[in-house]
């Protein structure tokens, strides 16, 4: 289950509880982190692995929710790796802009397992594999 940013968490109250309207992030992309990520992080203070070598952050498309949940449509590949090792990553999240060090957390969570991404390994999320729920 992945968990909302504060800053998500303030767009989501404002949308249910006030007559703001929060604007919906403009962009839906996965990122990669070696380090473990807070409600309090960005796109800029979550530790990525190094930029290039093989790594771009990914576009994702989330099929329609569904009992409390919604989950990735299409296949989400980072790498492979190449140049310098990633390290272990640890967790991953959506952010809101697709540059390197930008935008903002707007869920997160851990791998259920650790990877470990050197020169030549890839990393792959199957379709439908990362699942957002709400309860």
């Amino acid at each position: 289950m992945a968990e909302l940013s504060d800053a998500a968490e303030l767009l989501v109250l404002d949308w249910l509880l006030t007559t703001g309207s929060p604007t919906r992030p403009a962009a839906s992309v996965l990122a990669l982190d070696t380090t473990t990520i807070s409600d309090t992080d960005t796109g800029s203070t979550i530790t990525e692995p190094p930029d290039g070598d093989g790594y771009d952050r990914q576009v994702v498309v989330w099929n329609a929710a569904a009992a409390g949940a919604a989950d990735n449509n299409g296949v989400e590949t980072f790498g492979p790796c190449t140049g310098t090792n990633w390290g272990s990553v640890t967790d991953f999240c959506v952010v809101d802009n697709a540059s390197f060090g930008a935008g903002g957390v707007v869920v997160f969570t851990a791998l259920d397992t650790p990877r470990t991404i050197n020169v030549d390994d890839s990393l792959q999320f199957a379709d439908q594999a990362i699942t957002v729920t709400a309860d």
